[in-house]
């Protein structure tokens, strides 16, 4: 039986972020790349984390453009050189042109993939939010129970669980959007080498393997970490059981392999 081969659209799930790392960004390269997306609609800005409330300041940009590129500097006080986002709707513009041809890759070169979010929008209700305070303790008590970081965070802004590991090149954060009970956004940063490696799909336009590894490895993961037997979780069941099911691929090989790679990278 041949393995399905799944998609961002086919699942609902949404490039929330986009990050490339140069070491080193010649002004001459960062002047091509704020022109070639000037062009495509992209405003560009200078992003400073030198400070707690990073400052932002405008390169170019005009009132018609309706997305953004972040040089972002003072990243760490160990490295000195530049991140490239594509924050939000962006980073999803940015990936659909991809896969149009329609970005310039020797503007990259240079650089790697750095992080790349993924997340799925459940709809709730305003008066659910005890039960989603709940449900975010029972996950939490789970994923402590793994070895794994987590931890709650309710303030008037934001509520919200955190999923990290120091060592680990995934996170997550699943949290209502604004407060205001309406959404549960479930995001996933899949960051440095596990996302690096994707690079040369990129430069072939191998979106079907791009989409299928990356979809597996969201589902995957938050299969793992969260109580199935949750209303909060009903889409992410509904999706997992016909990966599981029409795979020849011993599912046992596959959970153990990607559960050395959450503890061990």
């Amino acid at each position: 039986m041949r393995q399905n081969k799944l998609t961002f659209q086919s699942q609902n799930l949404i490039v929330d972020y986009l990050e490339f790392k140069f070491n080193v960004l010649p002004e001459f390269i960062k002047q091509k790349i704020v022109l070639s997306f000037f062009k495509l609609g992209f405003n560009s800005f200078y992003v400073d984390k030198k400070y707690r409330d990073p400052v932002q300041d405008s390169i170019q940009t005009n009132s018609n453009n309706q997305y953004q590129i972040q040089f972002v500097i003072n990243v760490s006080s160990y490295w000195n050189g530049v991140c490239v986002a594509f924050p939000g709707n962006s980073a999803a513009f940015f990936y659909q042109l991809s896969k149009e041809k329609k970005i310039d890759w020797n503007l990259f070169d240079s650089a790697n993939i750095n992080r790349f979010d993924l997340n799925y929008i459940r709809p709730i209700d305003p008066s659910q939010e005890r039960q989603v305070v709940d449900f975010f303790k029972q996950s939490e008590q789970i994923i402590h129970s793994k070895g794994i970081n987590a931890r709650i965070n309710s303030t008037k802004k934001e509520l919200s669980l955190k999923i990290a590991s120091k060592r680990s090149n995934r996170s997550a954060k699943i949290y209502d959007v604004g407060r205001k009970g309406q959404f549960l956004k479930f995001e996933m940063e899949i960051r440095r080498t596990l996302i690096a490696n994707y690079k040369s799909d990129f430069l072939i336009n191998d979106f079907e393997k791009i989409e299928d590894l990356l979809t597996r490895e969201f589902l995957n993961y938050f299969w793992k970490l969260l109580p199935l037997k949750n209303n909060y979780t009903d889409w992410f069941s509904q999706r997992i059981r016909p990966i599981l099911n029409n795979t020849r691929v011993s599912i046992q090989s596959y959970i153990l392999i990607n559960y050395i790679k959450l503890y061990k990278i």
